[in-house]
């Protein structure tokens, strides 16, 4: 069975004795989900089993893999959407490294958690010509992931674990179904007690939310479209523009072609129903759990690898991680060294001007390494500079995000002065003196100022050939 340029083979129960199962799990809602496949070179995927526990505990889910067929197997986790939350940056760095040591620095910007309670991931969207990256960054407490990273602590050195947010799987699941969509969307997932409502655009996940919706209780059609009207309100609040295209809603129980219809009016967008299971052709029984239960968000995970940079793991198991993925890739390297020696032990055996050719060879491979390794301390140098000055509230870093937050419209910043842990002046210009005394206020309760005093030192006009300016100084001492 074929589905558009990349397949999926849903034959549930089917062994392949060549490729070792995957695992996509789900805890939501006291139900664990479980959806088994395994992945071919031609990227292939053959699903081997759709399933649901009901109300399990930790110490049932060991037990209920293992039935399943589980042993040293690699297990992705989708992460329910309420379980994190997410925000559209714009940050000033291309290079991932970097990218994800400041957005790691940002997390504590957006929860009232401190930094290194925090677990972050993120989609890069887009770069600009100046340096800057557009990305969507996820953040969620450890506590949300720490029952996972027990679970499968024995199997770390066996499989890779990921943990990734849900809404990258729906994105994947409907871009696998509809490759050709070039419009905005907002696709509406369902649950037995939540909604997932995620907005994407060529392939991307630019926005998201969850909102508790309960399909046993009458009207809850009403509630869904309320929510979806609160969705595109947000996105434009919130996101980086751009209009909704369309609304697809993914195959949901009881859902009656009534209310699909009433929240296309009321949205003013067309939509459209989507059943995914029978377009991927899973058996009967599979299709029904499907529709009582969401699985697009796993299924969607099956269907293709997603980067590095969305798993949401502590800093400590991500750098492992990576180290465990450079040894592998050293592996083709040290076979070529060896290959080196050997030629190089031949090479002397034969006479020593083939010794000092090889000799040269290798000494140019170090020098080499040695100045790529090079710029990768320096770059660790500064983050930990940067780190240590964003733990401070009133650090520069943090001063400069909240100005630009809470500076008003028609006001300009002209210059800021720092003393660390003492003064800060800032000197602008405005057309109206009321920004002025709104901008105090604003600083008064922004926390990168709450050890301050701030104070107006002057505000004075000046003609100027496009009209009159206020310049001001406004002055923060402790």
């Amino acid at each position: 069975m074929s589905i558009t340029a990349r397949k999926i083979v849903l034959k549930a129960g089917m062994k392949d004795k060549n490729k070792k199962a995957i695992f996509i799990l789900q805890l939501s809602e006291g139900r664990l989900k479980i959806v088994k496949y395994v992945r071919h070179l031609n990227t292939q995927t053959r699903i081997t089993g759709v399933s649901l526990l009901e109300a399990p505990s930790w110490q049932e889910i060991g037990p209920a893999l293992a039935k399943e067929g589980f042993s040293s197997n690699e297990v992705k986790i989708a992460l329910p959407r309420n379980q994190a939350t997410c925000r559209f940056l714009k940050l000033p760095a291309k290079d991932p490294q970097e990218l994800e040591k400041i957005s790691g620095l940002q997390a504590g910007l957006y929860l009232p958690y401190p930094a290194e309670d925090l677990v972050t991931a993120y989609q890069l969207i887009q770069t600009d010509k100046h340096g800057f990256s557009m990305i969507v960054l996820t953040i969620c407490h450890k506590n949300a992931i720490a029952n996972y990273l027990d679970l499968f602590s024995d199997k770390a050195k066996h499989a890779q674990l990921s943990i990734i947010l849900s809404s990258y799987g729906l994105c994947n699941l409907f871009y696998h179904l509809q490759p050709e969509e070039n419009a905005t969307v907002l696709l509406v997932d369902m649950d037995e007690q939540q909604a997932e409502l995620v907005i994407v655009s060529r392939a991307k996940v630019i926005f998201s939310r969850s909102a508790r919706i309960d399909k046993g209780l009458s009207g809850w059609g009403a509630a869904l479209t309320t929510e979806i009207t609160k969705t595109k309100d947000a996105f434009v609040k919130e996101g980086e523009g751009g209009q909704i295209g369309k609304i697809v809603i993914l195959a949901a129980k009881d859902l009656r072609q009534e209310d699909i219809a009433k929240i296309g009016e009321e949205g003013g967008l067309p939509v459209e129903y989507l059943n995914y299971a029978e377009r991927l052709h899973l058996k009967e029984a599979e299709t029904s759990l499907c529709l009582k239960y969401s699985f697009a968000g796993l299924l969607g995970l099956a269907i293709k690898d997603l980067p590095d940079s969305l798993n949401i793991l502590p800093g400590a198991l991500k750098e492992a991680k990576l180290k465990l993925r450079r040894r592998k890739e050293m592996v083709v390297p040290a076979l070529l060294i060896s290959g080196i020696f050997f030629a190089f032990f031949l090479g002397m055996a034969r006479n020593l001007e083939n010794k000092k050719i090889y000799l040269q060879r290798l000494e140019k491979q170090l020098s080499g390494i040695t100045g790529e390794a090079k710029p990768l301390e320096d770059i660790e140098k500064r983050f930990r500079i940067i780190a240590d000055n964003s733990r401070k509230k009133d650090s520069p870093l943090a001063i400069l995000y909240e100005l630009h937050h809470i500076m008003p419209v028609h006001a300009s910043l002209i210059n800021l002065s720092y003393e660390e842990g003492r003064l800060v002046v800032l000197r602008g210009e405005t057309t109206d003196i009321n920004d002025v005394f709104n901008l105090v206020p604003a600083m008064e309760k922004s926390p990168a100022f709450a050890r301050f005093n701030i104070k107006i030192r002057f505000a004075t006009r000046r003609k100027t050939q496009s009209g009159e300016v206020i310049d001001f100084e406004i002055v923060c001492a402790r």
